[in-house]
């Protein structure tokens, strides 16, 4: 829906102006919500078809202004490094002088804004709290959205530690290998489970326009399973990470957390079906 919109302001754009010359013109392009809901499953194709127009209009004038919005954290995360990207690419020519590409990251929050970068932020560690307190059964308020959750966790990491979804890092053996030995194969199948399972439902909710839930194909137990696979995967990925948002928490559950996650990963049974203990 955001590309046919933006293909829509591009062929306004080039009404009367020859193509050599349309990016000349100094624009102020506003973006609102590059990335919607029915696009999520094309994030990384919107975001690089974004990154492509944004380095055309820039370099064709330099004085040229574009301005995105979203109020989804992940969709912000993913400009802020295509911004980073450009921003390295482009050396802006003013008047006799070349200057790199500047941006700045914004937070809207009761009418004024902050520097997003340096406001402390706990969105992420709730999502790790939903996450356990639904595997340990402790909570009930997650089932429907519980698949998006852990989706969310997942993508919110990998952009974090390595800048790349969780669909790239389920196939980067660089990423894999840091995984011990005798429980790489079993973690690197229940993320592609986790990614086919997101993919698929999504495919039929875009169909249907209904129902957000990526695994309400599955059951509750599988569900609960899988939720133990995502914190011991982040955990052996980089335990430190963990280890310091669950301390952040001021119950008890970052102490408890920590000791099931190291008893899930001690329970996982090395067969040909692998098991996590419950």
């Amino acid at each position: 829906m955001v590309l046919r919109h933006y293909l829509t302001l591009t062929t306004e754009i080039l009404n009367n102006v020859d193509e050599k010359d349309v990016h000349k013109a100094e624009r102020l392009i506003v973006l609102d919500d590059p990335v919607s809901s029915f696009d999520l499953e094309n994030r990384i194709g919107i975001i690089s078809f974004l990154k492509s127009q944004m380095i055309k209009i820039l370099r064709g004038n330099p004085n040229s202004k574009i301005a995105l919005l979203s109020h989804d954290l992940l969709t912000v995360y993913d400009i802020d490094k295509a911004l980073d990207e450009i921003a390295k690419q482009i050396m802006l020519q003013i008047g006799t002088e070349q200057k790199k590409m500047t941006f700045c990251l914004l937070e809207l929050d009761k009418y004024e804004t902050s520097d997003f970068r340096r406001k402390k932020r706990n969105e992420y560690s709730q999502l790790l709290k939903a996450i356990y307190e639904y595997a340990k059964k402790t909570s009930a308020d997650y089932e429907i959205i519980i698949g998006n959750i852990m989706r969310r966790a997942l993508e919110a990491f990998g952009t974090f530690e390595y800048r790349k979804g969780i669909e790239e890092i389920s196939c980067d053996q660089s990423i894999l290998s840091t995984i011990p030995d005798d429980k790489r194969d079993y973690f690197e199948n229940s993320m592609y489970r986790l990614v086919l399972h997101g993919e698929s439902h999504l495919k039929e909710r875009v169909k249907s326009l209904t129902d957000n839930n990526f695994f309400a194909t599955i059951t509750a137990e599988e569900k609960r399973k899988t939720a133990k696979d995502v914190l011991c995967l982040m955990y052996l990925l980089n335990k430190k990470h963990i280890e310091s948002h669950f301390a952040a928490m001021k119950d008890d559950v970052g102490n408890d957390a920590i000791n099931d996650i190291e008893k899930w990963l001690g329970g996982i049974v090395i067969n040909k079906t692998g098991e996590v203990s419950t």
